[in-house]
């Protein structure tokens, strides 16, 4: 069998391209919710579908607060035990910038309760009858600084549960 000097060549591109390729990863974050009538933490206009923005006050050098506002009903288990709704942030939220790095508190206040969040289920909600009641979601930088000039991004990981 003969091979002609275009087959060669060709064959002699294949293997020289094949050795240089390179591989690209990209990581992308996917979520799935099966809602429940009986168990939801909605927030009151919908979930934020991009960055929020945590304001900078340049009068008092202090950065705003981000409030949500919350639903949240258990009563998947009511009676005697309890509808009860524990919430936690998968890793601890920082924002980061070319310059440097802002720690962020993301806490939940209710009527019957005020917490900071952590990366250990905390309970947000108890509700004997699993009545709905209303809340607020708060995110905001942690130390007062002082931060380099710049932009600082982030994110912030919720995970809420029902206890059974």
């Amino acid at each position: 069998m003969k091979f002609s000097k275009k087959h060669i060549a060709g064959v002699i591109f294949f293997l020289a391209s094949a050795a240089n390729a390179e591989t690209l990863l990209q990581n992308i974050q996917v979520r799935a919710v099966v809602p429940s009538g009986s168990f939801y933490v909605n927030a009151l206009e919908g979930w934020p579908s991009g960055p929020v923005q945590i304001g900078y006050d340049s009068n008092r050098h202090v950065f705003n607060h981000h409030h949500l506002g919350l639903r949240m009903k258990n009563s998947i288990q009511s009676g005697a035990a309890g509808g009860k709704i524990m919430a936690r942030l998968a890793y601890p939220p920082v924002m980061r910038g070319v310059r440097g790095q802002m720690s962020v508190d993301v806490g939940i206040n209710t009527e019957n309760t005020d917490v900071i969040l952590g990366t250990t289920p905390t309970l947000i909600y108890e509700d004997a009858a699993g009545d709905e009641i209303m809340g607020h979601l708060h995110i905001k930088v942690k130390d007062a600084g002082p931060y380099a000039p710049g932009n600082y991004i982030g994110t912030v990981a919720l995970e809420f549960d029902s206890v059974l």
